[in-house]
């Protein structure tokens, strides 16, 4: 009987710092998560736009530069590059 109490205790006090992790942690890995995101639908709108752009003559290079901006901005960064590309 002893050794099932301790498992108990074991298990509520495994279970308690996982919320408490998950509770102090929760705004990082939104922050995270939206970062992801963002690099996700910017990678896409950047591919789109080298694949069905090239036949009307636009196109990004993709190298660690736009990339990275692609990564971090997302769709406005790629809306953003493309405007440079044009306009310079």
């Amino acid at each position: 009987m002893q050794i099932i109490n301790q498992e108990i205790l074991l298990y509520l006090g495994g279970a308690l710092g996982v919320w408490l992790a998950l509770r102090f942690f929760r705004k990082p890995l939104w922050l995270i998560f939206r970062i992801l995101l963002s690099s996700l639908f910017g990678g896409i709108l950047l591919m789109l736009l080298n694949t069905f752009g090239t036949s009307v003559g636009v196109c990004l290079a993709v190298n660690p530069v736009t990339a990275l901006l692609s990564g971090i901005l997302g769709v406005p960064g790629v809306l953003a590059m493309l405007f440079i590309k044009l306009w310079l």
